[in-house]
């Protein structure tokens, strides 16, 4: 990778938000709750973006635009995108199935301005619509909106289009 394209990436502040999360992460997963404080806050000055250092979030996380971004500490499978203005965490303080945030699967993408509240499940390779409201579970292969949010588009399997 040369210079000017590592320079590049390190100007987008949706990669530096990513970052941030991550060495938060890191923190927290050796004890070191101090610095994963600390690495959150500076993500919340610099970005307005914030994400529980809580979080399980696999690889691949991207964030577009990172300003009011709001992540509790969700579990959330590989590739997971979210645009600016995303709320993901938990609808109340009452534990259900001894979880409180959503559990989110694999390839999912999360448009602007949505909200994925509660003990809920998303599935692999959903999409949720832009400012959608997501308060109950979603299966595989979906494209939900709406307030509350509901199925718009059943995707269907690479291999059954061909």
């Amino acid at each position: 990778m040369n210079v000017i394209r590592l320079l590049k990436l390190v100007m987008k502040p949706g990669w530096r938000a990513v970052m941030l999360f991550r060495a938060a992460n890191w923190a927290y997963r050796h004890q070191l709750e101090i610095l994963s404080v600390l690495f959150s806050n500076l993500n919340i000055a610099l970005h307005g973006c914030d994400i529980s250092w809580k979080a399980k979030i696999g690889k691949g996380l991207t964030i577009y635009h990172p300003v009011g971004i709001v992540i509790g500490a969700c579990e959330a499978g590989d590739n997971l995108r979210v645009g600016t203005g995303i709320t993901i965490g938990n609808r109340e303080k009452h534990q259900f199935d001894g979880r409180e945030n959503p559990r989110i699967g694999n390839n999912v993408v999360i448009n602007a301005g949505a909200v994925v509240i509660g003990p809920i499940a998303l599935g692999n390779n959903v999409t949720v619509a832009p400012n959608a409201v997501v308060i109950d579970d979603v299966g595989n292969e979906l494209v939900v909106g709406g307030i509350p949010a509901r199925q718009l588009i059943r995707r269907q399997m690479e291999q059954t289009r061909k």
